[in-house]
């Protein structure tokens, strides 16, 4: 896992490090914390379905990481699956109603991509 995030975010080689993230996800498949950068990392490479399966699993294994509710609002709002996309959002402010990466998540994709503005420019 230390060497696709190392590979993804410093040294920018994204063939590394898919390559070493697909190690990381053989060495340890059910490991929610490889599976929530795996997913991360898909939806960058424009791979959201993989990415929307990664991030799904991960909240099966650790219901109660907000931060995994949000990558996998973040995945299927790239996915084009908006509602879902808002109840991932949701569900990771009840976890944390103070993150406030979420509620910007939850404003600036979800309402947006739902068309409903207003509710988008007052998420605070």
């Amino acid at each position: 896992m230390a060497l696709a995030y190392y590979f993804s975010y410093g040294a920018l080689d994204f063939t590394r490090a898919n390559d070493e993230y697909t190690r990381a996800l053989a060495l340890a498949p059910g490991n929610a914390r490889v599976l929530l950068n795996y997913g991360r990392f898909a939806v960058y490479m424009g791979r959201t379905e993989p990415a929307i399966a990664a991030a799904r699993h991960a909240v099966v294994l650790d219901p109660r990481d907000g931060v995994s509710h949000r990558n996998l609002g973040v995945a299927l709002s790239l996915g084009h699956q908006n509602k879902e996309a808002l109840a991932a959002f949701q569900d990771a402010l009840a976890l944390d109603p103070e993150d406030p990466v979420a509620h910007a998540q939850l404003g600036g994709l979800a309402y947006y991509a739902l068309g409903d503005f207003e509710r988008a420019r007052c998420v605070v």
